[in-house]
């Protein structure tokens, strides 16, 4: 049976008493509204702003992980299956999600808005994104998704936006067309005049 993950530890849910008394009354816990529960990785850790390890699986909703300074991995899952519902993972984060091999992700309703990739799929492991959005913020205009031909990836009814014209990288144009199909893709703003070579390139692809 999957473990569900709350904001215990670093979590601040910001809500006046009125609001608090409301979501009471409704039944609702404000923890796993997304947006109102945050865990801030401090601008001085070298670790990612969340590990999920062990072998439980592990169920995760309606928390913001945040790094408040430049960090390599957003959240690293080690179990053997993670499911993140409803969160987001922002700050300038290198690759918002490490996933190790064997390891099986689903992230639904979620946003992910990074300076970097989102997931570097490793060939064992499984990766699955429903209804989610992902938003490239900043940084070179690389793919968000970099994966293999296996078939171990989904993809459907998301928004990837400022990535760069292939958002999934490693894998043929039958297979890309077929991951796409049901996603919508905004491409990036175009660079300014004395960006680097080859970029005019990668603008046309985006059509």
């Amino acid at each position: 049976m999957p473990r569900a993950l709350v904001a215990t530890r670093a979590a601040s849910v910001p809500a006046a008493p009125s609001v608090r008394r409301f979501a009471r009354e409704l039944g609702v816990d404000i923890a796993r509204v997304p947006g109102t529960a945050t865990i801030v990785r401090p601008r001085e850790a070298s670790t990612p702003v969340l590990t999920i390890a062990g072998t439980f699986n592990v169920r995760i909703a309606g928390i913001r992980f945040e790094a408040d300074g430049p960090a390599d991995v957003g959240v690293r899952i080690a179990a053997p299956a993670a499911t993140l519902d409803l969160v987001e993972i922002t700050g300038p984060i290198r690759r918002a999600i490490d996933l190790s091999p064997a390891s099986s992700l689903t992230v639904r309703g979620s946003r992910i808005a990074v300076a970097g990739a989102v997931l570097e799929l490793p060939d064992e492991a499984h990766a699955t994104f429903i209804n989610s959005i992902f938003t490239r913020a900043g940084g070179t205009a690389e793919a968000a998704i970099s994966a293999t031909a296996s078939p171990n990836l989904v993809l459907r009814g998301n928004v990837f936006s400022g990535y760069g014209a292939e958002v999934v990288q490693g894998v043929g144009a039958a297979r890309r067309s077929e991951l796409m199909a049901g996603n919508i893709v905004i491409p990036g703003e175009p660079q300014a005049p004395g960006a680097a070579a080859g970029s005019g390139g990668r603008s046309r692809g985006n059509r």
